[in-house]
C-alpha cells in the first residue's frame, strides 16, 4: 500500500509540472535487446530508449511480461541509466496479481532528457527452464506522464542454452552492447574488444547480403551503426534482419527488426 501511495504521489506532482509546462513531443521509441543466458544465471536485461530531450517527461510506467517457467524477477535498477538522477525516484515494481508481468514506474521533479539505456529488468533464470528454446519479454503499455509523448515499445527473445554462454551479451564481461537508436537505426558498440579488422554484415530474412559496415569513424572504441539501408544506400523494407559481428577471433550474431 506504501509503495502505491509513493508512485501515485510522484505521478500526481509530475502531473502538475506537465500542466505547467505544456509540454509535448514527437513519439518514442522503447525496446527490449534479445538476449542469451544459460539456466541458473541471474543478468539484468536492458530497456532502450530513443532520445527524450525537450520531451517534458516527469513520470513512466511500463509493463513487461515474462514467463515464470523460464524465469523469476529479482529486481529492476536505474543504475547508470537516463533516470538515475537526483530528482528521480528510484523505480517502483511488483509483480501483477495471477499475471507473469512486472510493473515499473517511476518519477522525478526535473524532465528525462537524452537516449539510451532507460531501465534495468533482473532476472534470473530457473534451473528448471527448458533448454536451448527462447520466451518473449514483451514491453506493453508504457506511458510517460499522463500519455504525452506517445511511446512505440518493442519487446525481445530471450534464450536460454544448455551449454553456458561466456562473455554473452548481457552479461559480464560484454563483447558489445547493442542499443536502437530508433525504429530503423541500431548501433553495435565494442566493450574492450579489438577494433582493428572488426566488421558488421547485415543479411534479410532469407540470408541474402544487405550491406557491410566497417566501425565509425567518429569512434575510437569500435562502434557501429546501421540505419536500415542497404549496401547501395537505400531504405530496406520492415522486417527481420540478421547481423555478423566479427573481431579479432570473435563472431557474434543475432537479429535485428526494422519497423516502417
Amino acid at each position: 500500500m506504501l509503495r502505491t501511495r509513493v508512485i501515485a504521489t510522484g505521478l500526481s506532482i509530475a502531473a502538475m509540472l506537465i500542466a505547467v509546462s505544456g509540454a509535448s513531443a514527437a513519439a518514442v521509441y522503447m525496446s527490449i535487446p534479445d538476449t542469451t543466458a544459460a539456466r541458473g544465471d541471474t543478468l539484468y536485461v536492458p530497456v532502450y530508449s530513443t532520445d527524450v530531450t525537450d520531451s517534458g517527461v516527469y513520470a513512466y510506467q511500463l509493463l513487461v511480461s515474462f514467463d515464470s517457467t523460464f524465469v523469476e524477477i529479482v529486481g529492476v535498477s536505474d543504475e547508470g541509466s537516463l533516470t538515475d538522477v537526483g530528482p528521480w525516484m528510484d523505480p517502483m515494481w511488483h509483480i501483477m496479481d495471477g499475471e507473469d508481468t512486472v510493473r515499473v514506474a517511476s518519477a522525478g521533479t526535473s524532465p528525462l532528457s537524452g537516449e539510451g539505456l532507460f531501465v534495468l529488468i533482473g532476472l534470473s533464470v530457473l534451473d528448471s527452464a527448458p533448454s536451448d528454446s527462447s520466451m518473449f519479454l514483451g514491453l506493453h503499455q508504457v506511458y510517460f506522464n499522463e500519455g504525452i509523448p506517445a511511446v512505440s515499445p518493442d519487446g525481445g527473445w530471450l534464450s536460454v542454452t544448455s551449454a553456458g554462454v561466456p562473455g554473452a551479451p548481457g552479461a559480464a564481461g560484454d563483447p558489445f552492447i547493442m542499443e536502437r537508436l530508433s525504429r530503423t537505426s541500431v548501433r553495435w558498440s565494442l566493450t574492450g574488444a579489438p577494433v582493428s579488422g572488426a566488421r558488421l554484415e547485415i543479411y534479410d530474412a532469407f540470408g541474402r547480403f544487405v550491406t557491410s559496415l566497417g566501425p565509425d569513424s567518429s569512434s575510437e572504441w569500435g562502434r557501429f551503426t546501421w540505419n536500415g539501408e542497404n549496401a547501395a544506400g537505400e531504405a530496406v523494407s520492415g522486417g527481420v534482419y540478421f547481423y555478423k559481428l566479427s573481431y579479432g577471433e570473435g563472431v557474434w550474431s543475432g537479429k535485428v527488426c526494422v519497423l516502417r
